[in-house]
Order: structure tokens, then sequence, then C-alpha cells
């Protein structure tokens, strides 16, 4: 077996390893046993003459490998020392280490002094607080609770987050000692930020921020009041941020592949026209993909896009095709092996990738089927991929949040296409309004149309009868629909699929 196969059923191994150990423990005799049971099979293999065998070892040597990562960090968080103190109060001097949001309070994730992990502090909405800033803080360490079967304390651990504290006590002792470096991109972000709030009106600013930043923090959303008040008249509380999530939009608002994908090659094409050789374009098109992720918080589906990026960046450089597949499974390797919480607990991670492994398999089979409706290629090709992430990505939606969007198809269908153009002019207006206002109004003109295009089509896929049907599955269904999905697109591109697995 080449070397390349080798190395990428080791990744798949890593992979199945870290979900298994999300699922079973095992005791230290049982860790001993299986490695020395590897270890026989591999030099046994080897004094026979049976190089298949010795290859299997190896294969289960990275399964291995991937189950005691995720034993390993399973074991730092039972035995992290926060963790051990919630339920007590106590008192901290501590550092903001990432950029708070900020609401009707502010969520301020802290980094206390003389103790590994963080805090997510609910602080009152003023004063505000800013990355750097040391503070000191009093109150009663709680563990993140369960809300309607949401388990927020794993969602908050692959974060490094232990400990919640709402409404300490709070005195700022000192500003500007976090990284200087990310501390300028933050407030580069805010002026990108507050250039869209000055070019263009409520909501249409917050929902460019949204496509541009992943920033959901400003679009529109009911408070709980206005839930309750809606709930008692028979009604559901309908804002932009509910009309996305019930249309299926949401995800136009997470910054992803698609956007990595648009900004790549027009980086490429600016480097090169700065009079940069094409493999140093790549570079600086590279360099500045991974700012902006740092920027933007590094939410996961950016970190995957940014990784496959890179890594299709670097096929290239070296003159080697570009697996998309492959791609993926070494982007994921990587950052399961850096938090292995991700793979089970990390539904956007999840998402992530089922939707690129749609596009990759299913979208181009999608797009044979529209060629007889659709004559243009580019529309064509947004519409199956939109399509392939949909069928990839429905399961595990309705499995985590209990409803499914039936209008989603037709919403994308309708709102994707209009995502390319949107990004590019709306990163040129957030920077023409920083040097001249009158060239942002200009340009302020298409872009408010296309997010007022982008907020009817939400509003009105999400008032349509039974938007959204409740509907609650068991984990068995989801394996057994994952089953036959992988069978039927195995069947419509035999070769696609054997060129992958190397058969």
């Amino acid at each position: 077996m080449p070397a390349a196969k080798i190395f990428l059923y080791s990744c798949l191994a890593v992979c199945f390893g870290v979900l298994l150990a999300s699922f079973f423990q095992v005791t230290a005799l049982a860790a001993l046993l299986y490695c020395m049971a590897v270890f026989l099979l591999f030099f046994s293999s080897l004094a026979a003459k049976k190089p298949g065998l010795a290859v299997w070892a190896v294969f289960l040597v990275f399964f291995g490998l991937g189950f005691w990562r995720f034993e390993q960090a399973w074991w730092a968080m039972e035995h992290n020392e926060l963790s051990t103190l919630n339920g007590s109060s106590r008192e901290f001097v501590a550092l903001v280490d990432s950029e708070p949001q900020v609401g009707d309070s502010q969520k301020v994730v802290v980094r206390p002094e003389g103790y590994e992990g963080r805090i997510l502090v609910i602080a009152y909405r003023y004063p505000e607080y800013q990355y750097g800033d040391k503070l000191k803080i009093s109150g009663t360490l709680q563990e993140p609770p369960v809300f309607d079967g949401f388990d927020y304390r794993l969602y908050l651990l692959k974060s490094g987050i232990f400990s919640v504290m709402n409404g300490p006590a709070v005195e700022k002792l000192e500003s500007n000692k976090g990284s200087s470096f990310y501390a300028g991109l933050l407030a580069a972000k805010a002026g990108l930020r507050q250039s869209l709030n000055q070019a263009l009106p409520y909501p249409h600013n917050a929902l460019l921020a949204g496509i541009l930043f992943g920033d959901q923090n400003g679009l529109p959303q009911c408070s709980q009041k206005e839930k309750e008040a809606a709930e008692e008249e028979g009604n559901s509380c309908l804002k932009l941020k509910e009309e996305f999530n019930i249309s299926g939009l949401r995800h136009l608002t997470a910054v992803s592949g698609m956007h990595i994908a648009i900004m790549l090659p027009i980086l490429i094409g600016l480097g090169l026209g700065l009079g940069l050789w094409r493999s140093q374009a790549a570079a600086f098109a590279v360099a500045v993909i991974w700012v902006f992720i740092l920027m933007i918080g590094l939410p996961a589906s950016a970190v995957r896009a940014g990784i496959m990026g890179t890594l299709m960046m670097a096929a290239q450089a070296f003159g080697r095709p570009a697996s998309q597949s492959r791609l993926v499974v070494l982007a994921a390797v990587f950052m399961v092996m850096l938090d292995p919480l991700l793979l089970r607990f990390d539904i956007g991670f999840q998402l992530s990738f089922l939707a690129v492994m749609g596009m990759i398999y299913l979208a181009p089979e999608i797009s044979e089927v529209l060629a007889s409706l659709i004559s243009w290629p580019d529309l064509r090709n947004v519409l199956a991929q939109t399509l392939a992430a949909q069928v990839f990505t429905l399961p595990v939606l309705i499995f985590n949040f209990g409803y499914i969007s039936l209008y989603a198809p037709l919403a994308n269908i309708l709102a994707v296409p209009v995502i390319t153009i949107l990004t590019i002019i709306g990163f040129v207006l957030s920077a023409a309004g920083l040097v001249s206002s009158g060239a942002a109004w200009i340009i302020s003109l298409p872009v408010w149309l296309l997010c007022e295009y982008l907020i009817r089509i939400a509003g009105f896929a999400a008032g349509l009868p039974y938007a959204a049907l409740n509907l609650n599955i068991h984990w068995l269904f989801l394996a057994f629909f994952y089953a036959i999905l992988w069978v039927i697109t195995a069947r419509l591109h035999d070769k696609r699929i054997s060129r992958f697995l190397g058969f």
C-alpha cells in the first residue's frame, strides 16, 4: 500500500479513536493489554513477512493514539482546579483574554492568575470591558447548567471554560495587558464594524457584520419576555435572528469555507498586482486569511476552511494535486488532536465538516441533474453545493435542535447566490468608510439592496405555514441515515469514492 494511503487511513483511525473514546472509557489494564497486542501483531507480521498485517498494526497504533488523546484531555478537564471550586465564593485577579460579547449584559471570558483554564463572567452592561483588561472579580463560581437537554458545560469546555460567574463584583485594575498584536486586530475589526454602522441602517449593518465577521450578537432577536408574551397569545416571536434560524439561513452569518473561497483568489490577485511571484502571492493570501481568522475569534468553521486553504496552497506550491476529501480529513485530524472534545461535543464543527463532505461528494451529481434546467455554470454549482450541504447536515440539525426547516432549501437557493458579491462589496464598503464617507455612501446603496433582499427572503420563508416542524429523532436513526446516504453517494459515483479510498 502506498505511503500516502497509509497516512490517510492513519488519520481516519485517529478520528475514529477519538470518537469511540468519547463514548467508552477503558481501564489502565485494558489499555496495557491493547498496546501489547498491537506490539505483538506488528513485529510478528514483520517476522512472518506479512506487510499487510503490519500496516493494520500501524492503523491500530493511530487508533490508540486518538483514544489516548481524548482520554488525556478528558482527565485534564475533570481534574482542573477551577472545576473543583464550583459552588464556592472566590476572588480572582484575571485577564480578559478574548473579545467580550455585548448584549443586554456582557459575556466576558477571563483567565484567572494562578489557575489553568478560563471563567465565563456574565457582568452588567456597563462599564464595558475590553480585551487585555486586568480585573479583580469577586463572586460565586458555578458549574455551567444543562438547558432542556443542552449540556452547556460541555459546550464551554471545548473553549477551556470550566466555571461561570453571574453578576459578580468587578473592579478594573489595568488596561492593555494582553497581546498588542491581537489587540490591534480587534481594534481594526472594531473600526471596520463602526464603518458599517455609519454607512448602513440597522439591521442591515448588523446582518452584514455577521456575514463578514461572523458576529451574530448584533442581530435583532426576541428577549425572553417577548417570547413568553407571544407564547401566552399562542404566537411565536419572530425577529431577524429567529427568522434566519427558521428559514435555514443562519449559516450565512458564520464565516466558513464559502468566505475563504471568495477571499483567497482575490488576495492572490492583489498579491500579483503588487508585483509578487505567484508562490509569494499565495503565501501572502494565506497569511492574510489567518490574520482575518484570528481577528474574528477562531471559529471552527473558519479554522477548518483556513486549514484547507493552506493545504491547497501548499499542494499547489509542491506541484501535487490537491484532493479535497483528503484535505478535509487532514484538517479534521489537526483540529481534533488540538482539541479532542470538538469531534463529539461541537455541533458547529460537525456541521462544518458534513457540509464540506456534501459539497465534495454529492454536489457534482446534483449539478448534473440541474444542467438541463440551469445553463449558467456558476449559478448551477452554487445551488448544487447549497443543496448538497443541506442534505448532509439536515439529520444532525434535527437531532440537536429538534426541528426541521421545511423551506430551508428554497431559501438557500434564493439567498446563497448573492453572498459572493455581497461579501466582496461589503469588505470594500467597510474599508471605504475609513477613508471617505462619500464613497462609502455610494457603495452602500447596492449593499443595502442585497441585505434587504436577504432580510425579505428570511422573513418570507419563516412566515410560511409549517416553516419549522418539531421533530425528535433517535441517534440510531442518525446512524442509519448516514449509512444509507453513504451507500447512495457511493453508487452515484463509484469512481470518485474508489479514488478517495484507494481501491
